[in-house]
Parts: structure tokens; sequence; C-alpha cells
């Protein structure tokens, strides 16, 4: 019995020999030098048992999803039977690539004829490469220029054969920098510095300002492409502020003394002929000869006042004639006033539908609904004037038949914009839920519903309060458009204000918004707002914004011509002709006051284009010291400029004004 057990257990053991578990121990092995290297590798058996490697070399080595045959002759083995030892002997050279290398190693285990094979696992950290960014400065006809350098950090693996991809610049069109095209070595905590070649054409084609471009750095042993900075400053030379502030000053003076004086003269002058103008349009349908007579008198002192020959206000300055102009307007509003209490009569007091139809307040939406009530409403008064109640009265009875007509119209036409401004879906843009625009929209609709539905629902009963009501809901629409508007605008800024500024873009948003702004408003007086929606609008926008985002930059439409060189000098010292003084009132036609009007104007208008153009040079003022620091040559950096040499010049004069009126 004990035999026949014996050699069952015996039978069990061949069976089971070849499956038996050798395990790595330590694995995976982590390569952290660039020299040859021996691995001792751990076996655990779980039973004594001889092994036998048939070859010198791994089996197979895999690096991802990449083999080769020079992975198979960087890993060679060595194996001591007696002592069991099993040793792997590296060549990082020819496991260049970074990442995890899968070795498997065919062996042999007591007399099993067929091999089995033994896996395990080395690591190949990348290499760790950092550079700073290019930085390359021009200012004036001095340049600076950076050299690439370029650092491993890791300190556990090089990169050999590491390449660096050709500079690439958004706004240049060719090679500005030129780079090594050869590979470079770096070792383990090395660095190695690269010069390059600047293209002197295409830098000197570069913009003012800061131009960013970008280079990769690549290779078998790096994780993953590292990019580098490109960062070019091109700036004007300082000198450009000592001469900007120079003609800031300059200029300022000319400004204060001569464009100040003569646009202050020129806006007396035009001030006493539109006096003038006033007067003569008041009296033209008046035949009262003491009228007459008076106004014409009033008309003598402001003639004489703004004459060129005026040689007091041309010593004294503008005061005389401001002076005289404005005791000329009081003399003539006193005579006004009398004349219109003698000519006033009394025409009746307005009645309660009078100040329903025709106030103020009262929307142009209502006014067009309302339009057939407010005629008979004037025909009505019409009647009042000449004395005849009955027929007012049946006006009035017709006037507000048709204010119920024309608020049953309006009712309809707003509980269906109403629905359909209450339902997003009809008209809303791709916008996401977070945003608060629609829920304001919603919050302020939802009050002009309920006053739509309890005012309108079943028939006007009375007209005053529905009027009123139309007003409140025709309010609250007008907000809700302009929370749309604002809500709307605000989003497409803050998410890309270069995008929403395309044109396009901009085009398909005043397409949508005009067809809401359309609807609330009923310019056309539509007895439903459906006619003004295109149902593509939301879509159009959508699809114009997504346009627009993909455009890096947007061109300025072509500029506004210019005007003739010096076409304005003629007019601004062309010499005004008003009617001189003595000129009797009734003999002055209006065409003649028309003509020296639009004479002192353009004058007017001229000094003020001046100044403004004189101004808008003088935008900037700056010093050396202040800006030139940083200065570029910006047009920004220019307007700074010359608005602190400018304010310096004002400084300048309001201290000698104060000076003056205190004597010191």
């Amino acid at each position: 019995m004990k035999k026949a057990i014996y050699l069952i257990l015996l039978i069990f053991t061949a069976t089971t020999a070849r499956a038996q578990t050798i395990t790595v121990q330590g694995t995976p092995f982590e390569i952290n030098t660039e020299k040859e290297t021996k691995i001792p590798v751990k076996l655990k058996l779980d039973k004594p048992l001889e092994l036998h490697f048939d070859t010198v070399s791994a089996f197979a080595v895999r690096n991802g999803n990449v083999s080769s045959d020079a992975y198979l002759k960087g890993i060679r083995i060595s194996w001591n039977p007696k002592l069991a030892a099993l040793t792997l002997t590296v060549d990082p050279a020819l496991l260049d690539a970074q990442g995890n290398y899968d070795v498997s190693l065919r062996y042999q285990s007591g007399n099993a004829t067929d091999y089995s094979y033994l896996p395990l696992t080395l690591v190949r950290p990348p290499a760790v490469l950092t550079a700073d960014k290019i930085n390359i400065a021009e200012q004036g006809s001095t340049r600076k220029t950076d050299p690439l350098v370029i650092t491993e950090t890791g300190g556990k693996a090089g990169a050999d054969g590491l390449r660096i991809s050709s500079a690439y610049f958004p706004v240049v069109q060719g090679s500005l920098i030129t780079l090594p095209a050869k590979p470079i070595k770096i070792l383990p905590g090395g660095l190695v510095t690269i010069a390059y070649h600047l293209d002197p054409d295409l830098f000197d084609a570069l913009p003012l300002g800061e131009t960013v471009g970008k280079v990769q750095l690549m290779a078998g042993s790096v994780a993953a492409p590292i990019p580098v900075q490109i960062d070019i400053w091109k700036r004007l030379s300082k000198w450009w502020i000592v001469l900007t502030v120079f003609g800031g000053l300059l200029t300022g003076t000319f400004v204060r003394h001569f464009l100040k004086e003569r646009k202050e003269r020129e806006q007396a002058r035009l001030n006493g002929l539109q006096l003038v103008q006033d007067i003569k349009s008041f009296t033209a349908a008046i035949e009262d000869p003491k009228l007459q007579a008076d106004v014409n008198m009033i008309v003598q002192t402001v003639l004489t006042a703004i004459s060129p020959e005026n040689n007091a206000a041309n010593l004294n300055g503008t005061t005389v004639i401001t002076k005289a102009i404005e005791d000329a307007r009081t003399a003539y509003n006193t005579r006004k006033a009398t004349f219109q209490t003698q000519i006033d009569t009394e025409t009746g007091l307005y009645t309660s539908i009078e100040a329903d139809l025709f106030a103020s307040d009262l929307p142009p939406q209502l006014n067009r609904a309302l339009s057939d009530a407010q005629d008979s409403l004037k025909k009505a008064k019409a009647k009042l004037d000449v004395f005849n109640p009955t027929e007012a009265a049946l006006w009035r009875a017709k006037t507000q038949e048709q204010e119920i007509t024309g608020l049953t119209a309006y009712g309809a036409y707003v509980t269906g914009l109403l629905l359909f401004l209450v339902t997003p879906a009809n008209y809303y843009p791709t916008i996401p839920a977070t945003d608060p625009t629609l829920a304001t929209v919603q919050a302020l609709l939802a009050p002009a519903q309920t006053i739509c539905t309890t005012t309108f629902g079943s028939g006007i009963t009375d007209a005053h309060a529905a009027l009123a009501a139309a007003k409140r809901i025709q309010t609250t629409l007008d907000q809700a458009l302009t929370a749309l508007t604002n809500g709307v605008i605000k989003y497409y800024n803050d998410t890309n204000q270069l995008a929403a500024n395309h044109p396009n873009f901009k085009n398909a948003f005043n397409n949508w918004l005009k067809a809401i702004g359309d609807m609330i408003s009923n310019p056309q007086g539509a007895p439903q707002s459906l006619m003004y929606w295109i149902p593509t609008l939301p879509a159009d926008l959508n699809a114009a914004w997504t346009a627009a985002l993909g455009v890096s930059s947007t061109t300025l439409g072509p500029g506004q011509p210019k005007p003739p060189a010096f076409a304005f000098v003629h007019q601004m010292f062309s010499v005004a002709q008003p009617p001189s003084p003595g000129t009797d009132l009734k003999t002055i036609s209006m065409a003649t006051l028309s003509a020296s009007f639009k004479i002192l104007y353009g004058r007017y208008i001229a000094y003020n284009l001046l100044q403004l153009f004189v101004l808008t040079l003088l935008m900037g003022a700056g010093g050396y010291l202040s800006y030139g620091k940083n200065f570029v040559g910006q047009p920004e950096e220019f307007i700074s400029i010359f608005l602190f040499a400018f304010s310096l010049d004002i400084m300048a004069d309001n201290i000698t004004k104060i000076r003056a009126q205190t004597g010191t």
C-alpha cells in the first residue's frame, strides 16, 4: 500500500514539475545612467529546480508598441546555474527611447523539453529638459539677443539626438529665426547653449511692440515635445519722447491764446445772430407796428454788437459782445411776454380723454394704435374752439369708441408678443443656463402677462384703466428688451470681445436684435408681432458667433476720405457779413439771416475743428524719465505723452491767471 501511494506521488510530482512558479523580485528595474549597467535579477522559486537559459541575449524586447533588433542587442544575459544567479547587462545607448521596456527571457526548467518565458520590465526614465524663453529686444538702433539655453534637470537620462523645430510666428511669412538642424546631445544634468541666425529683413518688417513665436524641442528620450517661447520687442528710440514733448509745449500756447479766443468770439457773434433769427421768426406774421418798432430797436443793438467793425469788442474781447446780446435778449423776452399776454385767450380745458390720448409719456406704439381716436379728439377740440359743443360731444363719443377699438387691437398684439417672449426657444441664442439674462427677462415679463390677461382677456370696460395698463405693459417690454440686449451683449463681450466685434457677427446680432425690437415697437402697426420675426435668426446668430470665434483678428474698414488739405482755412478766415447796423428789421430777409448764420456757424465749427485737431495731436505729453523705461512707440503711448505735455501747458496758464487775479 505504501509503495502504491509513493508511486502516485512520484507521478503527480513529475506531471506538475512544469507548473511551478518563477517570479522576478524587484521588477521593474530603473535605468538611471547612460553607461552600460549590470543588473542582478533575483528569482523566487516555489521549489528548487534546475534552470537553463539557452541564449545570451533577451528573447524579445518591446517599448510600448515598438520592438527593435537594437533593443535585443542592448540586453545581454549572464546565468550562473550553481549560484542560480541571473544578471542582465544593459546598454542604455541602444535603449535610447524613454518608457517601459517589456523583456522576455526564454529558459528551460528541469528535464522539460519545452521552453518557458520569464517576463520582466526595465524602466527608462525620460530626460527632463527646461529652456527659458528666447528674448530679443531692439530699442532704436540697439539690439540685444539672448541665446537658447537648454538644461537637463532630471539627472537620470540625457537627450541624444535632440532636434529643434523651425521657429513659428503667426504674423511672419518666412524664416525669421534659423536654428541648427543638426541633432544635439545633452548629458544628464547637462546644459547646452545654442546660437541662431536672425533674418534682418524679416526682423525689420516686424511691427512695433511685442511679437511672440515658439519652437519645440523633440527627442526620443523626452516624454513629449517641449515648447519654447520666443519673445521679440521692437521699440522706437526714446528720443521720440523728447521731440513729442517739445511739439506739445509749442502747440499748447497756440491752442490757448489763438484758437480759444477766436472760438469764443465766434460763439458770441453766433449767439447774437441766432437771437436776430429768433426775433424775425417770431414777428414775421405779426403786423403790430409798436411791436415791430420795439423789436427793431433791439435788433439794431445786436447787429451793432456783432458787427466786425465793433472796435470796442475788438479791443475788450468777447465780454462786450456777450453783455450787449444778453441785455438785448432780456429786453426781447420781456416785450415778447407782454405781447403774448395780450393775444393769449382761454381755449378750454382738456378733458380726461384728452389728457390720456395726448400724454407726454404715451409710447409710440400706443400713439399709433390710438391715432384715429386722437384725430377725432382734435376735431372735437376744433368744434370747441368755434363754440359748437353738440358736434364736439359727438366727436368725443366717437373718440371713446375708437379708443376702445385701438386698445383692444393693442391688447391682442401684446398678448401674442408676450406668449412668444416667455418661450426662450422662440428667440434666445445658445447661451449657458448660468447666464442671468433669461431669468431677468422672464421675471420682468411675468407681471406684464398677468396685467395683460386681467385687462384685455375679457374685454375693455374702463378705457382709462386699460390705457394705464397698456403703458405699464409697454414700459415692461422696453425694460425687457434693454435687459435682453445688455445681457446678451455682455455675455458675448465677456466670452471673447474680439469675436463680439467681428463685422459678420455684429451684422447677425443686429438683425436678431432688430427683429425683437421691431416686435416690441411695432413700427408698421402690424396686427401680429410674428410678422417681424424670422425663425432662422437665432441659428444665424449662433453660426456667426462660432465663425467669429475662429478668427484671430479682424480688419478695420476703410477710413473716411480725408478732406482736401487746408479746405477749411478759407471758410474760417472768410469775412462773415451779418446785416449792418442801421438795417431796418423789415428789410432783413430770413434768407440773408440764414446765410449770415451759416457763415458764422461755419467759422465757429472750423475753429472748433481746428482746436479739436490740434488737441488730438496734443493728446500726449510725457517725459523721458517717466516713459522711457518701457517705451515701445505704440499709438496709445504717444497719446499719453501728448496729454501730459498739454496738461503742463494748461497748468502754467492757470497759475498765470491766478496770479493776475490776486495781484501777486
